[in-house]
């Protein structure tokens, strides 16, 4: 071990007890807190990692005092940031809460696992839902016709949600990449749904990106990649 690497490590010391807890093995030693994310770890990171701990804890009072809630959110690690959002929800206007619920649902990775809590989240009633949209997506929704054509690329142990695309390359791409991760069969499923029953177009991730309960989707084809039109 360098120099540099020893001091910023400092002394070994015993783990905050609140990080125990969040040590786990699989393949390796981890440690998962919702404020810390550490892989690999080892006992010769624990100074470091208390160090950092200390670091977020003050840094998310200070964001909780002077009303930040964004970098509320941003400081917990990315698959907590959907419950770091439900903690301060109750804190935020209409124009906040949407704002910030779409960040939360564009840097999401975990989409399916908070399935049921985001639906809850999309559902709320709070005014200025407009605001879950840029003021450039919004002019896209407006030019989409009255019945707009949505795809989802998924499997079929299980769909994706709320989540569709105007794209059929991208479902397509998305039903690929599941099937691959879930050793399951990949489909797309294709429908339609009135434009007033959207909640919001989404580009920023260059998806075009249809969110919208699937309540509202009339399906009218499910079909497997690379079968025949």
């Amino acid at each position: 071990m360098n120099q540099e690497l020893a001091d910023m490590l400092g002394q070994p010391e015993e783990l905050h007890p609140d990080l125990q807890e969040c040590v786990s093995e699989d393949h390796f030693v981890m440690l998962r807190h919702r404020l810390l994310y550490m892989v690999p770890f080892s006992d010769a990171l624990s100074g470091y990692a208390n160090k950092l701990y200390a670091q977020k804890l003050e840094l998310l009072a200070k964001a909780e005092a002077i009303g930040d809630f964004h970098t509320y959110v941003w400081l917990h690690e990315r698959p907590y940031r959907v419950d770091a959002f439900c903690d301060i929800m109750h804190l935020l206007n209409g124009q906040e809460y949407w704002e910030l619920l779409a960040s939360v649902w564009m840097d999401s990775e975990n989409i399916r696992e908070n399935f049921e809590v985001l639906e809850i989240l999309l559902r709320n009633p709070k005014p200025d839902r407009e605001y879950f949209m840029t003021p450039e997506d919004r002019e896209v929704l407006a030019s989409l016709p009255d019945t707009v054509t949505v795809y989802q690329g998924h499997t079929l142990d299980r769909d994706d949600g709320w989540s569709w695309t105007t794209d059929e390359a991208t479902a397509v791409w998305f039903a690929r990449r599941f099937g691959m991760l879930e050793d399951a069969t990949p489909v797309v499923s294709v429908g339609f749904v009135p434009k007033p029953a959207i909640t919001a177009y989404l580009g920023g991730r260059n998806e075009s990106e249809i969110v919208v309960d699937p309540d509202e989707v009339t399906i009218t084809r499910v079909y497997a990649p690379g079968e025949p039109s």
